[in-house]
Order: structure tokens, then sequence, then C-alpha cells
């Protein structure tokens, strides 16, 4: 793979993990990392805070699309 193509790929995963990161902690999760208890990898959410932060994250992407015109493909293979 190419060395520039490698690198959109790498920053479009570096981004979408940091906003769900944020997102996370909006909710009160402190990490979204399998930490292999059941006491820390689930969580109770509201309904009203899940749709905020899901109507946040829809946004943000929307405002990524529109600033960058990313090809989709990269945020395809970065997951």
């Amino acid at each position: 793979m190419h060395p520039r193509r490698q690198k959109k790929i790498n920053d479009a995963k570096d981004r979408m993990d940091a906003m769900a990161t944020r997102l996370a902690n909006e909710l009160g999760i402190e990490t979204l990392e399998t930490r292999n208890l059941d006491s820390l990898d689930f969580h109770e959410v509201s309904v009203a805070s899940l749709k905020r932060v899901l109507q946040r994250a829809f946004v943000l992407g929307m405002q990524a699309h529109e600033s960058e015109r990313p090809n989709i493909k990269h945020f395809v293979d970065a997951l």
C-alpha cells in the first residue's frame, strides 16, 4: 500500500477513535476498551442521552464530509 494512502487511512481511524471516545465520555463511559468484567463493560445509558450522542455523531460526520470531501473507502478501510 502506498505510504500516503496508509497515512490517510490511519488519520481517518485516529479521528474516528477520538470522536468515539469523546462521545462515550459524554455518556459517562470512561473507555471503549473491553475490560472483560461485566460491571466495567456494560453501561446503563438513558435513551435521551444516547439519542443526543448519536445525533451529535451524525452532525460531526456530515461536517467532516462537507469540509474534507473524504473518500468513503478510507473510512471503511479504517474500520
